[in-house]
């Protein structure tokens, strides 16, 4: 846990400041500034590339993580990398000969407007298709913190300073979307040349046999990865074709405020994977049930607190943009709550996609994309970005307990404790409270109190009721140190 605790430290900080800075570019300028037709347009790129890059990559990323740190143990680890550096080659250019056949295979209106961002969609694509592949390698030797960064805060202060030159006029639009193009090739060659040990040659590979074992982890990787990508993505291009740019900003930025829920799941993630993976690969059970039910819990307080506190807040976040975004407040609840059972469900991703189970990725992932496009389809149509929220609610619950079930019959391990059911009842009862309790105070005084309360009562309940081991640590902890 030494090394959860010293990356999660880092983590939480580079994560922090990239929230803040993706708010203030997506959130907050990007709807100053653009009109809904372009902040609209930029989503459906950036939305369509980051989609195609996760089919692409064909799940090197995973299989780097799950295989690296047992071929290393052997002494064997020339041998993996000159291998995933052969597949990584060759999947950059099956993915750059999808970009040009996908047109053709696509409704006529999502077609012209893949096309129209056709050099666009290229650039981001492949450049991150490539970055994930280095960011995994530099994670399975236990050194996320160099990508955290590079994709948190730089990515995001590139983007940032193109608005500014954007608002000064210095540059158009179509210069904007070409500079933020740019920024994802800048972080990708940065990454690379901090970890040059990729091996560009090709002998000595793996034995056939192991090349056949890696190969088809991969193929049940990609639509495990995919697919969560998929529910992040595929709704905003649905929207975009299907309704309007407009629609689709709005829908963005609404998504966004209900994704940074997953703040705490980025933090703990990010560290946590490499280490399941050891633990999965040297079948310490025991360790894997008790870290996964201790990370669960930890991300149902942060993750519920979080919520509440946006929820609480949402009225005076949509006063600062211009009108009509105020329409995006159900997609934050709804979208919210899915976040909320990704978050607790994070465990059930390593412990299957580090076991013997991992074929179960295949078939839950196809349940979920199946779900995800049958639902958005109905969804969108009936009830417009409500219904879009709707479907990913629903596809998420369904999802997550059927690999729940799956888990709980191979390994015993049950992530929906008594304690987790009281973090989130104590802050669903906490907020309706404070709603009560506040709702008579003017404008800014409801702000600063009902928000105060909240985040005292909270924490008190969860510190005296000791659900969480850990929290209370880190509690102490600080205390400590603040009236030492």
């Amino acid at each position: 846990m030494g090394i959860v605790k010293f990356q999660s430290k880092y983590s939480l900080i580079y994560f922090s400041i990239g929230v803040g800075l993706g708010y203030l570019n997506m959130g907050f300028l990007g709807p100053l500034l653009l009109s809904k037709d372009q902040l609209g347009e930029l989503n459906f790129v950036i939305s369509t590339s980051v989609l195609i890059a996760a089919i692409a990559k064909f799940g090197i990323p995973s299989a780097l993580i799950r295989f690296y740190p047992i071929y290393s143990k052997k002494g064997r680890s020339k041998e993996l990398m000159n291998s995933i550096s052969l597949l990584s080659i060759a999947t950059l250019f099956l993915c750059l000969i999808a970009l040009f056949v996908i047109p053709y295979f696509s409704t006529s209106d999502f077609s012209s407007k893949f096309l129209s961002n056709f050099g666009y969609i290229t650039m981001i694509s492949l450049a991150f298709m490539a970055f994930k592949n280095v960011f995994s390698y530099a994670s399975s030797l236990h050194k996320p913190l160099s990508g955290v960064f590079l994709r948190e805060v730089l990515l995001r202060l590139l983007i940032l300073s193109y608005l500014i030159l954007f608002y000064f006029e210095i540059i158009g639009f179509q210069g904007y979307m070409t500079a933020v193009a740019i920024a994802y090739l800048v972080i990708l060659l940065i990454l690379f040349f901090q970890f040059g040990k990729l091996s560009l040659s090709f002998k000595p590979l793996l034995l056939k046999k192991e090349l056949k074992e890696m190969m088809n982890y991969s193929l049940f990787a990609t639509l495990s990865n995919s697919s969560g990508i998929l529910v992040s993505s595929l709704d905003k291009i649905m929207i975009a074709t299907m309704l309007s740019y407009q629609a689709t900003a709005i829908y963005s930025v609404a998504f966004m405020v209900g994704t940074v829920v997953t703040m705490p799941q980025r933090i703990i993630g990010t560290p946590i994977t490499p280490l399941m993976s050891k633990l999965m690969a040297h079948e310490d059970y025991k360790e894997v049930r008790e870290l996964s039910v201790k990370s669960s819990t930890m991300l149902s307080i942060l993750t519920t607190f979080l919520l509440m506190i946006i929820l609480n807040s949402l009225d005076y976040f949509f006063d600062l943009l211009p009108e009509g975004y105020e329409d995006g407040f159900t997609v934050v609840l709804l979208i919210g709550f899915a976040n909320l059972m990704t978050n607790i469900a994070l465990p059930l991703v390593h412990i299957i996609s580090n076991s013997k189970l991992y074929r179960f990725d295949f078939v839950t992932n196809a349940i979920l994309v199946v779900l995800i496009i049958a639902t958005n389809y109905a969804g969108i149509h009936y009830y417009g970005m409500n219904g879009a929220a709707a479907a990913t609610l629903i596809s998420m619950f369904v999802y997550h307990s059927i690999r729940g079930i799956i888990v709980y019959k191979n390994y015993k391990l049950n992530l929906v404790t008594k304690k987790l059911m009281i973090s989130i009842g104590l802050g669903i009862i906490l907020f309706i409270l404070c709603h009560y309790l506040f709702e008579s105070l003017d404008y800014y005084w409801y702000f600063f109190l009902s928000n105060g309360f909240l985040t005292i009562s909270y924490g008190l309940c969860i510190y005296f009721l000791k659900i969480s081991p850990d929290f209370n640590t880190a509690i102490d902890t600080y205390t400590k140190k603040l009236f030492k």
